[in-house]
């Protein structure tokens, strides 16, 4: 491995810095995103992308908005369906809005997560905030799920 000046190893690899390029989501997250978000294929790290910021704008906590947005799902594809579906550009830079405006961060769009029986957490519904009425949309996968009423 090659030194550097102070005498510590360095990689013979050179890294290249993440840019988010021209999306204006990928903008959105933090200066450094994780490795394991960096490493994914850029259509990946789009939807990925938006599951992270609708839930670091509900929760506020980046780390657990991180371990939502890489988790890995058993029927992925209609994840990403849904989630590009659901949580547009506007939806997001709404709820950045509406949490940056008042004191108390208000959401208008939040996530329901169910726990597992493996002791993970697993989001099985968005609630949007309209002027009229709030919206429920369940997450595709699970039939009892799909089953509760929603109004």
């Amino acid at each position: 491995m090659p030194r550097t000046s102070g005498g510590r190893r360095a990689s013979a690899v050179p890294m290249q810095e993440w840019t988010p390029g021209d999306d204006p989501m990928l903008a959105l997250l933090p200066p450094e995103p994780l490795w394991a978000f960096q490493l994914l294929p850029r259509e990946e790290q789009r939807w990925r992308a938006r599951v992270f910021l609708a839930v670091r704008i509900q929760t506020g906590g980046e780390m657990f908005a991180w371990a939502q947005a890489l988790r890995k799902y058993d029927n992925e594809a209609e994840v990403k369906a849904w989630v590009v579906r659901s949580l547009t550009d506007e939806v997001i830079l709404d709820g950045f809005r509406a949490s940056r405006v008042s004191r108390r961060p208000m959401c208008r769009a939040m996530l329901l997560f169910e726990r597992q029986s493996d002791a993970s957490w697993l989001p099985t519904t968005v609630i949007l905030a309209t002027k009229a009425r709030l919206q429920g949309k369940c997450l595709p996968g699970d039939p009892d799920r799909d089953a509760r009423p929603l109004r």
